[in-house]
């Protein structure tokens, strides 16, 4: 029969000239590859092919299934946590490209007649994913696919041809990711979890529960693809799963990633926004097969692309993708060419040349093009952007609904009838649509206000069913979220809270804060941000933080004038080089270096950074090209920079030439980066302390940071100790004029890079100098919710002195003639109107802004725009900085203990606390000499003990403690420090010394005596050998 159908659709082509296309759906490695052609060709069974689209969907998921790559993350109690994964985590391995190579050759062999054996850019476009491993997934297929003849090789034996592959990144992919913002499909995917939850949510919570147990991670739908997805690389990479995965890692597992993946097409409006637009342009290219277009289109993604797409066609089977799988819909001519047929195809995995027909879903054979777009439409979105938006009305025939910075104030509106007022259907339906329509609800206090129109009675109806429905609605969240020990905090509490929209007392709602970052996000936006706003506070002091500023890591700013050795202090710390990295005696460094951590090493121009959402260097951007040209990040892949990242600056000249040459504002880039840092630390050269003028102004530029500042005396070694001393005095004295602080700064002394010391005299000095300022920077990771919580409390006070100040010079404006002088006038005498506030609020005097920039900012501004005196605002940071900042500080005791985990390690923080090698910080000296070697330490020395020993008159082999007193006070130490010499030596606890115990007892107050400190108990190694046993 089909044998007899392909006849007589052959028979029915009598046309010499047909353009031809075939769409291929699949899944390689991290890759969606999308072709499609327009060719012309005699009639065969090929002849009728009039279009060809491949779609290769790059799986991110699994490594080891016929084209693969590493795992993208892994779970707490992995053991192989920290294997050395090829190329990185979410890397395409070696196997992975000979694999899309071979699917490149297999393509070409089925249809290089139809899309080319030679690439031409008029003819073939390819496009890829954001992802590395997706854009060398379409590499590596083209290798195969467009494979040059000996002339066309532009390098004589290399078989290989340039292809361009075109990019967007993932943020702004509405095609192949779908990563753009798109409020209804988020509240759809929500909504979809919850109806999921509801099907399996109890049938799954043990198994979730006995996998979070096993996994150290919250398990939900999407973690356990995720899981999956290392399991499988793992084992296919042979490494040893853990014992429990034997009950776990099976066809059930891959049937839930499988679940995982279809859930984001679970409904049409899932289909329409998340799988429909790649449909509409496979679409849309095959409609204009006819016309002059390219014959070839190629899309590389991801496994969750082509069950988007496959679904959205309406493809119900459950589908986990292997890598190189593919989809082909090809596109023939049919009835002497008047109609067009669409078939399609599947190809499981790279390893098979056979690909199985598929029959498509609700589309008759044959499948015409015309019958697919109709019985496609419901799926194909019209206008994305506009789709997206969040449009739900349901609500609003019971609500009048006010959105404002933290409250959502909710007012029912008059009903039209007695039956719709005391329907409590209505009410709860309308508080679900709510819910669903502004997910945001969640972050938001919600005050209902009394209709004048709507009787009490019916207010306390709606007030309980908006209750019941937001509480249902947070609970399921958090639930998806595998948050239960939050949802049995937080149950109570949020109920309450809820009631109090009963209450006509605004000030009854208590906020509550997961964690102190995320309570200083909400005070800031909800309360210090409205008062910056609304006084300009921006365009005079700091631009507005946004959330990168308070989840970003600790970070050290390094600043210093040239051949300072500040690149070298970097890659001392890292114990490696970084990219962009330049060392020399000239100036080096003429460029802002951020160095953090990412598995891909490399380097980020200035201007990616500043468009980058998820880093904190945006306002950066309002410095100009000049500085932006001048700015990179170079991530390097270090286990020191996992706890903090360092920001490099340029070297500093000498002379007022420095300044004008750079283009932009350096202090002020400083300034930036002193706000937001955690460390900044001055390095001075030991040969030359001169200050340049530069150097003075960007230090005065780091005033008001005084608690963050650290000052190293680098390359400390070149100089002997009795110059050290000499040039230690002159840079106290010297920093004493420039910092204009009463405290004396602590300076640490040292030669911070990895070449032998010229002058070695000072070793003790360097070590015990690194110690003390490496265990300074370790503190930062632990320390850094302190130091957020401290700027944001140092940045409302400033807020506050600036809404005073300008409010101040608002109301000294008059309303109509003498602008300017007046103007003039106020800014000459700012300083009197500082006192008068300083007066009239009692605000310390260091609270205020620098006068002379103040003056300076202020030249620019229009102050009639200014806006008058706001109380209200000023009140609610009073009583943020009373009360919400009393709560945050009290959770940072309780957070300390939990990130005490994150202290520095990896490159020079391994000789911290290095007790493993005899290079360690005072390894074998002071009460840890002698530890590992076979002889007791104290024999070395026990002939002058045994000597003192007989001389105090021992009876039966021991002296009293009157006795041992008369000697152990001849060292003249404290009687404390005796009497702890004494309970360590006395081994026996008999109130009497042996010889061995008072030849350890004149040990330790030798190792004392030395500068040592003493143990708390006594080290194996110093006890006594005949007291070992005992």
């Amino acid at each position: 029969m089909d044998r007899a159908k392909g006849r007589t659709l052959m028979g029915n082509c009598r046309i010499r000239k047909l353009g031809v296309s075939v769409v291929i759906l699949g899944t390689f490695i991290a890759c969606m590859l999308l072709a499609y052609t327009a060719f012309a060709s005699p009639v065969t069974e090929r002849e009728t092919l009039q279009q060809v689209v491949f779609c290769h969907p790059a799986s991110v998921i699994n490594l080891f299934r016929h084209g693969d790559r590493t795992p993208t993350e892994t779970y707490p109690k992995d053991p192989y946590i920290n294997y050395n994964w090829p190329g990185g985590w979410g890397s395409l391995t070696k196997k992975g490209m000979r694999q899309l190579y071979n699917l490149g050759q297999w393509i070409r062999l089925k249809y290089g007649p139809i899309i080319g054996h030679k690439f031409e850019s008029t003819a073939t476009l390819i496009r890829s994913s954001y992802r590395d491993r997706c854009i060398m997934s379409a590499l590596a297929l083209l290798a195969g696919l467009f494979t040059p003849s000996p002339e066309d090789m532009f390098v004589p034996g290399l078989t290989w041809t340039p292809i361009p592959v075109h990019s967007i990144p993932r943020e702004l992919d509405k095609l192949i990711v779908m990563k753009a913002p798109c409020p209804k499909l988020e509240a759809a995917l929500k909504q979809a979890y919850i109806e999921e939850d509801k099907k399996s949510g109890k049938k799954m919570a043990k198994y979730y529960k006995e996998l979070t147990q096993h996994t150290g991670q919250n398990m939900t739908l999407t973690n356990i693809e995720f899981l999956y997805n290392t399991l499988q690389i793992e084992e296919q990479h042979n490494l040893q799963l853990p014992a429990w995965t034997q009950n776990f890692y099976n066809d059930e597992m891959r049937e839930i990633a499988a679940r995982s993946l279809a859930i984001f097409t679970e409904g049409t409006i899932q289909k329409r926004l998340r799988g429909g637009p790649l449909l509409k342009e496979i679409l849309y290219h095959m409609e204009e097969s006819k016309a002059k277009s390219k014959r070839s289109y190629f899309y590389s993604g991801h496994d969750i692309t082509i069950v988007n797409v496959m679904r959205t066609m309406g493809f119900t089977k459950l589908l986990k993708p292997d890598y190189g799988a593919m989809i082909i819909l090809e596109l023939h001519f049919v009835n002497n060419g008047t109609d067009q047929e669409v078939k399609a195809l599947y190809l499981n995995n790279t390893e098979t040349d056979n690909a199985h027909r598929l029959e498509i879903p609700n589309c008759a054979s044959p499948c015409l093009l015309q019958n697919l777009k109709q019985m496609l439409h419901e799926v194909i979105p019209d206008d994305w952007d506009a789709e997206c938006k969040i449009e739900n009305s349901s609500f609003k025939n019971f609500l009048n609904l006010t959105l404002l910075d933290r409250d959502i104030v909710i007012i029912p509106m008059p009903f039209k009838s007695k039956e719709q007022m005391y329907s409590l259907s209505a009410l709860a339906l309308a508080s679900v649509a709510l819910c669903q329509a502004h997910p945001f609800i969640l972050d938001r206090r919600i005050r209902a206000k009394p209709h004048p129109r709507v009787p009490f009675h019916a207010h306390l109806h709606f007030c309980t069913s908006l209750c019941v429905a937001h509480f249902k609605y947070l609970r399921s969240q958090l639930f998806l979220e595998g948050k239960e020990e939050v949802l049995a905090r937080i149950s109570e509490k949020k109920i309450v809270n809820m009631f109090s929209w009963l209450s006509r007392e605004e000030n009854s709602k208590q906020d509550l804060f997961e964690n102190v970052t995320e309570g200083l996000k909400r005070i800031y936006k909800s309360k210090l941000l409205p008062l910056e706003q609304y006084y300009q506070f921006h365009d005079f002091h700091s631009p507005q933080l946004d959330d990168p500023d308070f989840d970003a890591k600790p970070m050290i700013l390094l600043v210093g004038q040239y051949s300072t050795g500040k690149t070298t202090f970097i890659k001392y710390l890292l114990e490696r080089e970084f990219p962009g990295i330049r060392i020399g005696p000239e100036p080096t460094t003429d460029r802002f270096i951020a160095v953090m951590y990412d598995e891909k090493e490399g380097v980020i121009p200035g201007n990616a950074l500043v468009v980058d959402p998820n880093k904190q260097f945006r306002p950066l951007s309002k410095f100009g090209n000049a500085f932006l040209n001048r700015f990179q990040c170079s991530t390097v892949a270090s286990p020191v920079l996992k706890g903090i990242s360092i920001v490099d600056t340029p070297g500093i000249l000498s002379g007022e030439k420095q300044r004008v040459d750079r283009g932009y504002d350096f202090t002020g880039v400083l300034e930036w980066f002193a706000e937001r840092v955690d460390r900044i630390i001055l390095l001075f050269d030991a040969h030359k302390l001169d200050i340049s003028d530069e150097f003075r102004r960007s230090i005065e530029a780091l005033r008001g940071h005084d608690d963050k500042i650290r000052i190293v005396l680098n390359k400390a070694d070149m100089i002997d100790h009795q110059q050290l001393m000499r040039v230690y005095g002159a840079l106290m004295w010297s920093l004493g004029k420039v910092l204009q602080t009463p405290e004396v700064a602590r300076v640490y002394i040292g030669s911070f890079w990895d070449q032998p010391l010229r002058y070695d005299v000072n070793r003790r000095l360097f070590e015990d100098e690194e110690q003390d300022l490496f265990r300074d920077m370790q503190s930062l990771p632990r320390n850094a919710a302190l130091r957020k919580l401290n700027d944001l409390i140092k940045r409302a006070r400033l807020a506050k002195v600036h809404a005073y100040i300008i409010s101040a010079l608002r109301k000294d404006m008059p309303s109509m003639f003498g602008k300017d002088t007046k103007k003039k006038e106020l800014i000459k005498n700012l300083g009197q109107t500082y006192d008068q506030i300083q007066r009239e609020q009692k605000i310390s005097p260091g609270d205020f802004p620098d006068l002379k920039k103040m003056q300076e900012s202020l030249a620019h501004h229009d102050f009639n725009k200014f806006n008058p005196l706001k109380p209200k605002l000023l009140e609610v940071v009073d009583k943020m900085l009373a009360e919400d900042i009393a709560k945050l500080m009290a959770m940072i005791p309780h957070e300390e203990v939990t990130t005490v985990s994150e202290t520095l390690t990896g490159g020079a923080f391994e000789g911290v606390k290095d007790q493993v090698s005899p290079f360690g910080y005072k390894r074998g000296e002071g009460i840890d000499a002698g530890a590992g070697e076979p002889e007791w330490i104290v024999n070395k020395e026990r002939y002058k003990y045994d000597s003192i020993f007989e001389s105090l008159g021992p009876q039966d082999g021991k002296i009293t403690g009157a006795a041992a007193k008369s000697e152990m006070v001849k060292s003249k130490l404290p009687n404390s420090v005796l009497g702890k010499i004494w309970k360590l030596s006395d081994i026996n606890k008999d109130g009497f010394l042996d010889s061995d115990e008072f030849a350890l007892a004149m040990h330790l107050i030798n190792i004392k005596l030395e500068g040592y400190d003493l143990p708390a108990e006594l080290p194996e190694h110093l006890i006594p050998p005949s007291k070992r046993d005992t």
